[in-house]
């Protein structure tokens, strides 16, 4: 019988301590508020992309269009973001807790943003199609795809700089390093 009361008495010490300062019952309804985004995410994405191919076709030209279809993408990770901001702001964390799900949120709403100016690149790049006078169609399609590279590598460094990974001196060696060479 003792040791039903203590599985007891240790139950109703995590339920209300919680892990890390946050009690249980905060930690499910969290869960769930993330839970509630990430099964709405597609009816979510879908009315955000409804509302802009509606925007879309009220002009004639295929610029907005494929820049509609570019957003897919990060139509369908936007309420992952929502969500887990959502729920982690109604959490009360410590101050190491917050930091974390700070940086975490930082995090996403930086992925979010990369990707989006990554997808961008691909409508803009049929402006560039106009310069085929003077530049052939395969340089074209090489700088569209070395802005998307590059995009990329800036987004990955600023992720890794928002975790205190030093980046911008990795790349400060490496290009000293190289300028060697030349």
């Amino acid at each position: 019988m003792q040791l039903f009361n203590n599985f007891s008495d240790l139950f109703l010490s995590v339920w209300s301590k919680g892990i890390h300062g946050v009690d249980i019952f905060q930690i499910l309804i969290g869960i769930g508020i993330f839970f509630i985004f990430l099964i709405f995410r597609g009816i979510i994405s879908k009315v955000i992309i409804k509302r802009l191919e509606a925007i879309a076709k009220r002009t004639t030209n295929k610029l907005d269009d494929t820049f509609v279809h570019a957003m897919e993408g990060p139509a369908r990770f936007l309420p992952i973001v929502l969500g887990f901001f959502i729920a982690s702001y109604y959490m009360s964390f410590g101050d190491d807790g917050r930091a974390i799900v700070d940086t975490i949120n930082r995090t996403l709403i930086t992925i979010f943003i990369f990707w989006v100016i990554h997808q961008i690149i691909e409508p803009i790049s049929y402006i560039l199609s106009g310069l085929d006078k003077m530049l052939t169609r395969e340089l074209i399609g090489w700088i569209t795809k070395s802005l998307k590279i590059l995009i990329f590598i800036l987004g990955l460094a600023g992720v890794l700089e928002l975790w205190g990974i030093k980046i911008g001196f990795v790349w400060y060696c490496r290009c000293i390093r190289c300028s060697r060479f030349i």
